[in-house]
């Protein structure tokens, strides 16, 4: 019966393959931050979370092009062609690579600046920072051609790939009595290899490189994507910076538990939108009809979302149970910062909604609500 349902709606399979892919990948992604945050304590938790918010807010360029290279692979796939799609992920990696690694040469000459701001006590746990940094601004290229392909199952199986790496290499470095510096080196170390792991299906895109492109279209439909993610990405991370800056130690490290678990229901439903995105601007670019895909993509995002916020109402010891008795402050804090993720999720679905056919009426509401917040 299943089997005969994914068989009849694709969209539904692919909406299936990426919720499961990400489910798993969340699972190990959140042992990573139960054992951290138990094993590292509050403090040295707090500079973990902390940093990891300055990477989500520093890949947003880089999202940027996978939305883009998601979107516009998609439209060359689906006018024929491939030797464009191909040329376009080749063009863009060449820079990227070279922007990717100034980025970590300004990261480590300004190291000291940003472990003062963030109350770190050493340098080194920056300059480890920025290994990860180089490899999560590269990523998201290679994503976004698997996306724009439709090649859901080679995504879905790099995310589990780069989750199950991070929870093992953070586990051996800590264990080696590496502290917070093995856990931020164990991101570096898992976006290495499954990045290199990106290239085994996308080998044969490249090897079809060919043709010019209209690049003057790419970077005017970049500018609204780039302001999108920016007012996303500001939504769901800053709060955590700020209480870094402003409180204690202790404080923020609570506060970084009750937040982590408030980003399960954002990330939860995340693959409904990365499924949705490509596949309205296929239908979109032959002209067929797509807003059922829309309706489709929310009621998902809401079932999945509505049980997470119901269940964090109803159980807010759950912070408990995954962090400790450490982190029991946190308890008053779930249930709101689930239901805000749950609206951003919602928010985020018709987004790339309208991204996907270029309707960018959406976004003078964006910014007036980033602003504010």
């Amino acid at each position: 019966m299943i089997s005969s349902f994914f068989s009849k709606d694709s969209f539904a399979k692919d909406s299936f393959v990426m919720f499961s892919s990400t489910a798993i990948a969340n699972v190990m992604l959140y042992l990573f931050h139960i054992f951290m945050g138990s094993r590292l304590g509050p403090e040295q938790y707090g500079i973990l979370v902390s940093l990891l918010s300055l990477i989500y807010l520093l890949s947003i360029p880089s999202s940027t092009i996978q939305t883009v290279i998601t979107r516009t692979i998609s439209e060359y796939i689906a006018r024929k062609q491939e030797r464009l799609a191909g040329a376009l992920l080749a063009h863009v990696t060449k820079r990227f690579v070279v922007i990717a690694f100034l980025i970590v040469i300004a990261i480590c000459a300004g190291s000291s600046i940003i472990a003062s701001f963030l109350k770190i006590d050493s340098p080194i746990t920056v300059m480890l920072f920025s290994i990860a940094v180089l490899f999560s601004i590269l990523m998201p290229v290679n994503y976004g051609a698997l996306q724009g392909l439709k090649e859901f199952h080679h995504l879905g199986l790099n995310n589990i790939l780069n989750a199950l790496l991070r929870l093992g290499f953070g586990i051996l470095l800590v264990y080696l009595n590496m502290g917070v510096n093995g856990a931020v080196l164990s991101y570096g170390l898992a976006y290495c290899i499954a990045l290199a792991a990106t290239y085994i299906p996308l080998n044969v895109l490249l090897r079809k490189a060919s043709g010019n492109l209209k690049t003057d279209e790419i970077i005017d439909y970049s500018f609204p994507v780039l302001l999108s993610i920016i007012c996303l990405s500001i939504m769901s991370n800053v709060d955590m910076l700020l209480v870094k800056h402003f409180f204690g130690q202790r404080d923020a490290g609570i506060y970084a538990a009750a937040s982590t678990l408030g980003k399960v229901i954002l990330f939860a439903p995340g693959g409904i939108a990365a499924a949705l995105f490509p596949r309205v601007t296929d239908l979109h670019v032959r002209g067929k009809s797509y807003i059922g895909v829309l309706k489709k993509g929310l009621f998902y995002t809401m079932l999945i979302s509505g049980l997470g916020v119901v269940i964090y109402f109803f159980f807010p010891q759950i912070v408990i149970l995954f962090f400790g008795s450490n982190y029991k402050d946190g308890i008053p804090f779930i249930g709101y910062l689930g239901l805000a993720m749950a609206f951003l999720g919602l928010a985020n679905i018709v987004i790339y909604y309208a991204l996907s056919i270029k309707n960018l009426n959406f976004m003078k509401y964006l910014i007036a609500f980033t602003l504010l917040e």
